[in-house]
């Protein structure tokens, strides 16, 4: 083993940072928050949770995360989870592309009314039939 190798192989043991042009792939999540949007899929409603954050095709991977919308009479529960890989290492040349992190899941059989949805931190109305052009709600 080359000196240089060996160096490399022992760097993140000793804490040390990342070598520039080396890529370091950090843990992102955006746990209930984000923009809500709703949509009408007959008497379904679509709920997109939308993570505050760009994705580069060539330095974010492995998105995935959880959706989950709970009706109790007129109160909805939201709560979401979007994750992926970033990486943070120095010198990685990232794409300027702007991928869209999302989770969506679906409410079955909403019935038309209005609803309190609640995600996080926020507190929203939804009012179903949902309309179109106006289902971004934050």
């Amino acid at each position: 083993m080359t000196r240089w190798t060996w160096l490399l192989a022992i760097a993140p043991l000793a804490g040390c940072p990342p070598l520039p042009g080396v890529s370091d792939w950090q843990p992102v999540s955006y746990v209930d928050e984000g923009e809500v949007c709703f949509s009408a899929d007959g008497t379904d409603v679509t709920v997109d949770v939308v993570a505050p954050d760009c994705l580069s095709s060539s330095c974010s991977r492995d998105l995935g995360g959880s959706c989950e919308a709970v009706v109790d009479g007129t109160d909805i529960t939201l709560t979401s989870e979007v994750t992926w890989e970033q990486d943070a290492g120095t010198g990685i040349a990232c794409t300027d592309d702007c991928g869209i992190p999302m989770v969506t899941c679906t409410i079955a059989d909403l019935a038309d009314g209005t609803y309190t949805v609640t995600h996080g931190t926020e507190t929203l109305t939804l009012t179903v039939p949902v309309e179109d052009g106006d289902d971004c709600l934050y």
